[in-house]
C-alpha cells in the first residue's frame, strides 16, 4: 500500500513468508519493493524464520537451523537498509511472538521493520499478548512532526 503521511512518502508492505526459505520469495518482493524507491519502507508481517536464532528461539533449537533458512528476514533488512522496531528499542530483552506446541518452542518470527530513516521517529514497539492465536501481534508507533508549511 502507498500512502504519503506528513509529506513523507511510505510504501506498507505486509508479508507472509513460506515456511521453508524460497529464494525466488524474497527475491520477488525485494524487486515489487524497490521498483517505488522514494518511498519509506515499512514492512511487516510473518517471515516464518528468526532473524537470529541464538537470540530469537527458546529453548535453543534441537534442530539447528540450515544457514539459509534465516536468510529471508536479514536479506531484505541488509538490502533494504530496514531495521526490526522491536529489537531496535529493546536489545537486551528477550521476547518471543509464536509458539509451536508440537515442538514446544517459542520464537520470534513476527517482525515490523523499517526504514533507517523513520528510526529516529520510532517511539514504541512491543510484543502484545494473544490469547487465542499461536502468534503474537507485534505493535509499534511512530511519531510524525509536521513539516514546516504544510497544511495537510
Amino acid at each position: 500500500m502507498l500512502g504519503e503521511l506528513w509529506g513523507r512518502r511510505l510504501l506498507f508492505c505486509n508479508v507472509y513468508a513460506p515456511n521453508v526459505y524460497d529464494h525466488w520469495f524474497f527475491a520477488s518482493l525485494l524487486a515489487k519493493i524497490t521498483f517505488y524507491p522514494t518511498y519509506e519502507l515499512i514492512v511487516a508481517g510473518n517471515f516464518n524464520f528468526p532473524a537470529s536464532p541464538e537470540l530469537d528461539c527458546r529453548p535453543a533449537r534441537a534442530r539447528r537451523l540450515r544457514d539459509w533458512d534465516t536468510k529471508g528476514v536479514n536479506f531484505l533488512m541488509d538490502d533494504l537498509s530496514l531495521l526490526d522496531t522491536w529489537c531496535s528499542l529493546h536489545p537486551e530483552e528477550r521476547d518471543f511472538t509464536f509458539y509451536s506446541n508440537p515442538h514446544g518452542q517459542y520464537s520470534r518470527i513476527d517482525y515490523i521493520l523499517i526504514s533507517t530513516v523513520l528510526f529516529p521517529m520510532l517511539s514504541w514497539a512491543d510484543i502484545l499478548l494473544s490469547p487465542l492465536s499461536d502468534h503474537s501481534p507485534v505493535k509499534m508507533v511512530l511519531k510524525f512532526a509536521p513539516s514546516q508549511g504544510s497544511r495537510s
